[in-house]
């Protein structure tokens, strides 16, 4: 059982913001940027000063030198790079005054062009971070020659928040000799917050004690903005004496942080007629954001890990990471791959169309079966990986569930059920030696408690249990003192050549779905989602303006899966225990390799919206973007109710602007809101959202 289990779920585990207040504690809250691109003409800061329990305002000015560390700029200096950039931190006696106080500094802007918010923006003003990476094996374009038939097509996968449940929070307090400082955050990098703390101090990173109890989750989101905002709050807590409290509210945290990065795939396929793929050239875009953060490290990793389960003898695939005017993007579980991954599966779908196969079919034939190697020259032994595909397939009973569905189908012309299978090969490794070292001192007392220090943080992964299996073994040692030590796994990768040993080993793994949908709402039902992955692909979409502000902040507008969207059965099953020498007792990684089997929801989807156009007579390709939404799903179906909304579309929207005098009613007037989202891709109706705001005259 998770050792703090019982805390979580009777309210006892203490967080963050659970801590007691300090004597004479200050909070700071952020002054956020109204403007994706602009320059700061003048701030003033009188009228904020001016109110009660007002205690500072902390500007770039008082930062100096101090504002920046490594890519990284804390408050905007001249100009602001997105909505949601700090521009300056209101430090009170309380959160209230602090809020209040916010509300009341006053930003005078200038727009400035471009303002670049998309990936295509990005492309035509060739806006990047560094130059493209680059995989290539074999001959790509004397292979093209050669094939049966080519296929070219694109697809968006929309952003992700990383919605944790504990905001981004912290309390620092500062000791009063020598600049010692403790600095209370829930993070999931504490030597990071560490080293940005000394650094913005000008101490030595040993007067600077981090101190991490519990994460309420993270996912990648608690590293790079979090060290920014402790930089701030430390600072602060330092130039006054006492201790600040710093904690953003919801819908603060998804304006100011980023998430998963928003992706573009476009690909060039060659295959054979009998669906065996001999020739990819594929472009990855992603987007970045206003700073660099994670991003050309999510786009390397994106590269070495998009051929997913697959053996492509001739590819070349590029990659890039866009610059633009949103908040900027950072790790998120997966790291590039659940985005990578999908591209190459709707490549794979796509040729099994053009095929007349099954896109089954296509994976089994261009899967990795033994001993091979990677594009980057890696040698893998993928056994597992069709074990793994053929249990599956067994464990689903595929074949019985495909007869069923097609029956189904037949007898049903507003509900469609699709299915699908995808295989999975995740490699594990971060590409440093020096980011995989751990160390652990363990001292053991006569009255047989032990005393484990480690650098490991507890962010729902039961790190604690853990301890006391190890602390087990210890007891029986003659030694009352151990330490342990692990260097970390070989790696090296060189992007010049296009070849290394990046990662330490490979995760293999395979998912069956099957999804009922209601062609009239779009709305779907789910068995075997694998809700995180599950909601990327399918219901969360962040919308923002044309002028680059986040729209959707909160729950109320942004949609993650609920308690009812959880499968009331889950069959998840094990691979016999395999020798892998390259781990520690043939453990693996599992963290972060299931939430892309969460994509075998969105081809099942795909699926049965597949076949409730082919029942109409629909052919053609089928362009899907992610997330693959209700309404989405409602339009692809394609009958005589979405040609008629087509038809009809202009004079809706004509009648909409029009003016509605006051006839003493309570319905006084409509307005029309289009609110694409940035990376949603051109589709009219993914993009188009209607919103009918309607005031009540008393």
């Amino acid at each position: 059982m998770h050792l703090s289990g019982i805390k979580h779920a009777t309210g006892e585990a203490i967080y963050c913001d659970d801590m007691p207040a300090v004597d004479r504690e200050l909070f700071l809250t952020f002054v956020t940027s109204s403007r994706a691109h602009a320059k700061i003409v003048s701030i003033d800061l009188s009228e904020a000063l001016s109110l009660p329990g007002v205690v500072d305002i902390i500007t770039a000015d008082h930062l100096q030198e101090a504002n920046t560390f490594d890519t990284e700029t804390f408050l905007a200096t001249d100009e602001v790079h997105c909505v949601g950039h700090l521009v300056c931190a209101v430090i009170a006696d309380s959160e209230t005054h602090a809020k209040q106080a916010a509300k009341r500094v006053k930003i005078v802007y200038q727009d400035l062009e471009p303002l670049i918010l998309t990936i295509e923006e990005a492309i035509q003003n060739k806006s990047f971070y560094g130059s493209e990476r680059k995989l290539e094996c074999g001959n790509v374009d004397e292979a093209f020659k050669k094939v049966d038939q080519i296929l070219e097509g694109e697809i968006h996968i929309g952003g992700q928040e990383h919605f944790y449940m504990e905001t981004q929070s912290m309390l620092v307090v500062p000791k009063g000799e020598d600049g010692e400082i403790d600095v209370y955050v829930s993070t999931q990098f504490p030597r990071y917050i560490q080293e940005v703390v000394a650094s913005t101090l000008k101490l030595s990173v040993n007067k600077v004690m981090c101190h991490v109890r519990r994460v309420g989750g993270a996912f990648g989101g608690k590293v790079g903005k979090t060290s920014v905002m402790a930089a701030i709050t430390a600072f602060t807590a330092s130039k006054h004496g006492r201790a600040v409290r710093c904690i953003l509210e919801r819908g603060e945290d998804m304006l100011i942080t980023g998430g998963r990065h928003p992706y573009l795939g476009k690909y060039k396929v060659g295959f054979m007629n009998d669906g065996k793929i001999l020739a990819l050239d594929m472009e990855h875009y992603s987007n970045g954001g206003s700073s660099l953060d994670e991003s050309l490290w999510v786009t390397e990793v994106a590269l070495l890990k998009m051929d997913n389960g697959y053996k492509f003898p001739n590819l070349r695939c590029r990659g890039w990471a866009c610059k633009t005017n949103l908040p900027s993007n950072t790790a998120f579980r997966g790291f590039g791959f659940p985005q990578a991954g999908l591209v190459i599966e709707v490549c794979i779908a796509e040729v099994a169309v053009k095929c007349g196969l099954s896109p089954e079919q296509v994976r089994t034939i261009n899967m990795y079966t033994h001993i091979h190697k990677t594009p980057y020259k890696q040698e893998i032994n993928a056994k597992a990986l069709t074990e793994c595909w053929r249990e599956c397939m067994a464990k689903s009973s595929y074949s019985m569930r495909k007869t069923a569905v097609g029956k189904f189908n037949a007898e049903n012309s507003w509900k469609k059920k699709g299915l699908a299978m995808i295989p999975l090969k995740f490699p594990v490794g971060i590409g440093s030696v020096a980011m995989g070292q751990a160390a652990a001192l363990v001292h053991i007392y006569l009255d047989g408690s032990a005393l484990v220090t480690h650098g490991g943080i507890e962010i729902g992964q039961g790190v604690h249990t853990k301890m006391i299996q190890a602390q087990t073994a210890f007891d029986q040692s003659i030694s009352l003192s151990a330490v342990g030590y692990f260097r970390g796994y070989e790696s090296d990768m060189n992007w010049e050549k296009g070849e290394g040993q990046p990662f330490a080993y490979f995760v293999y793994g395979a998912a069956c779905s099957e999804v009922e949908i209601d062609c009239l709402t779009g709305d779907h039902k789910i068995e075997g989602a694998f809700i995180q992955g599950m909601g990327l692909y399918t219901i969360e979409e962040l919308s923002y303006s044309p002028q680059g502000v986040l729209y959707s902040r909160g729950p109320s507008q942004y949609k993650i899966p609920a308690v009812c969207d959880v499968p009331t059965e889950m069959h998840i099953s094990f691979l016999p225990p395999s020798e892998h020498s390259n781990t520690l007792y043939s453990s693996k990684g599992l963290g972060e390799s299931g939430l892309f089997l969460g994509c075998s929801v969105f081809f099942a989807i795909r699926d049965a919206v597949s076949a409730a156009r082919e029942e109409r007579g629909i052919s053609g390709p089928l362009r899907l973007n992610s997330p693959l939404t209700p309404e989405k799903i409602r339009m692809a179906c394609e009958d005589k109710f979405t040609k008629m909304a087509a038809a009809s579309l202009v004079d809706f929207c004509w009648l909409l602007l029009q003016p509605i005098p006051p006839s003493g009613g309570l319905l006084r007037g409509f307005f029309f809101l289009h609110t694409p989202h940035p990376d949603a891709g051109s589709d009219l109706y993914s993009n188009l959202k209607v919103v009918l705001l309607l005031r009540l005259k008393f």
